[in-house]
């Protein structure tokens, strides 16, 4: 069980990652700077944890982000969730 949850905890990072702008790309106007400069030092954190190389290959093409979701949906749905619960 703990290693489910270890791999479900890891993976559900790398969604959030990848749902994130990168560091260079800018964001909507709307976003208020405090959250912005909060999801900044979230994903260095992130970054430091994994390495940008690991949480970049769960992005690098659309069969990829696809591959990603699906395990996050099947480790979800073993541990009791909907079955397509992709939320991060």
């Amino acid at each position: 069980m703990s290693d489910i949850l270890d791999a479900e905890s890891r993976l559900t990072d790398a969604l959030w990652y990848g749902r994130k702008p990168g560091h260079e790309q800018p964001v909507p106007e709307d976003w208020p700077e405090d959250i912005v400069r909060g999801m900044r030092e979230a994903m260095r954190r992130v970054e430091d944890q994994y390495g940008i190389e690991e949480l970049q290959r769960h992005t690098e093409s659309d069969w990829a982000w696809g591959f990603l979701s699906g395990k996050v949906s099947a480790i979800r749905w073993v541990l009791g969730e909907d079955w397509d619960m992709l939320d991060s």
